[in-house]
């Protein structure tokens, strides 16, 4: 069988709902500091080449992008085709809800940002920590430390482990408690302008990797956005300013690319952001960001 070699950190399905009505977008290389000559389709960015394709026995295998992640991206397109069809978000329950957790997580945990981060989570823990055991599938007695050593070092185990990580950190952070500390918005479709980039998650403490447990801000699509505090209070208003202020922290906080359906939008946000070139003044950012929605 023909194996997969476009993986995609950030879905195609997501990507879609930041794109303009030709289903296309305007890319910006952070880097060369310059828009990409013609509007790209979802599938033409935010991949890596073989990114998930690995070496087992000898034999290069795709398994976690041809199963795993597309598993995942089939579970959560469905529940996303209805966000991005809304002209304001429609009043979602609680299975929905938990659907949109996950699926923060499992951003923040695909995307490049966290490379090398599951790898130092298996140096200082033990498989007991991480929560799974290895057994013999005919006398079920567990492996041995052996055994145990080699797969902890094993690339393809360490990122299927990280495909599912987000699950048992959802579990771990019992989400139905949680649920009044996550505040929704929708805007007509007109009036979206939304970008998306490579780090898409804006969380008020970077040190800390568990996402869940973390103030966050996290745009949905071109229209729509999703905010997360830790103290549940009255809904908070987003102001004009405020919209552009989480785009800026987007796009500063990019690698190598942010895209959008509105080119001029993001002409401004690589204009604004000369004014943050330091880290510390992305920080301040950020927190004045969080101080207004509190």
């Amino acid at each position: 069988m023909n194996k997969s070699s476009r993986h995609h950190y950030i879905p195609e399905f997501f990507i879609k709902g930041f794109a303009d009505r030709d289903s296309k977008l305007f890319v910006f290389d952070l880097k060369e500091k310059r828009f990409k000559v013609k509007k790209f389709s979802p599938k033409q960015i935010f991949f890596e080449w073989n990114r998930n394709t690995f070496e087992i026995n000898n034999e290069e295998t795709d398994f976690l992008e041809t199963s795993i992640y597309k598993w995942i991206d089939n579970r959560f397109s469905k529940f996303f085709e209805e966000i991005r069809d809304s002209d304001e978000l429609m009043k979602i329950n609680l299975w929905q809800l938990m659907h949109l957790q996950l699926f923060v997580a499992h951003i923040f945990w695909r995307i490049p940002r966290t490379d090398g981060e599951m790898q130092r989570i298996f140096e200082y823990k033990s498989p007991k920590e991480l929560g799974f055991t290895i057994k013999n599938i005919d006398t079920q007695e567990n492996a041995s430390k052996e055994f145990y050593d080699e797969i902890m070092k094993e690339g393809a185990f360490i990122e299927a482990y990280r495909s599912v990580f987000p699950v048992l950190e959802h579990i771990q952070d019992d989400p139905i408690q949680d649920i009044d500390n996550w505040y929704i918005y929708g805007a007509p479709k007109e009036r979206g302008f939304h970008i998306c980039g490579d780090n898409p998650v804006i969380t008020v403490d970077d040190r800390s990797m568990r996402v869940l447990q973390n103030e966050l801000i996290f745009p949905l699509t071109k229209n729509h956005i999703i905010i997360r505090l830790k103290k549940n209070t009255q809904k908070p208003q987003l102001s004009p300013e405020l919209i552009v202020k989480i785009n800026l922290v987007i796009f500063l906080q990019s690698n190598r690319y942010v895209c959008g359906s509105r080119k001029d939008f993001i002409d401004a946000l690589n204009s604004l952001a000369g004014e943050y070139k330091k880290e510390e003044q992305l920080e301040k950012l950020k927190k004045e960001i969080f101080n207004e929605i509190r």
